[in-house]
């Protein structure tokens, strides 16, 4: 059993699970082959895309980080709290704005 101490043996364990090769990872994410390669080797310490990666592998980002010991993955609500952390606060209202309008029955006025 591995050692799941790092980002690079939590995101290889999690893509030997899921069945994926380094190059059937990356293409489910619109990255290259090296990029998994390098996040598995421990040269990649913080990639942007990690909620991709947890995606794609059907984990927990936060676990895949470390940071919670539960592997499933979490629900919409929080993933969506997760992502708006990295938004600039200028693109905020634009968010805002289409959630406004996906809260909207299809044929309501805007």
């Amino acid at each position: 059993m591995l050692a799941m101490d790092t980002l690079a043996d939590r995101v290889r364990a999690a893509r030997l699970e899921a069945g994926l090769s380094q190059a059937e990872l990356a293409d489910r994410i619109g990255k290259k082959q090296q990029t998994i390669g390098k996040i598995e080797s421990g040269l990649t310490l913080n990639p942007k895309f990690i909620v991709e990666i947890a995606d794609a592998l059907n984990v927990s980002p936060n676990w895949l980080k470390g940071l919670s010991p539960d592997k499933k993955p979490v629900a919409s609500r929080e993933r969506i709290e997760e992502e708006l952390k990295g938004v600039p606060d200028e693109n905020l209202q634009m968010i805002l704005d289409a959630v406004r309008r996906a809260k909207k029955a299809p044929g309501q006025e805007a």
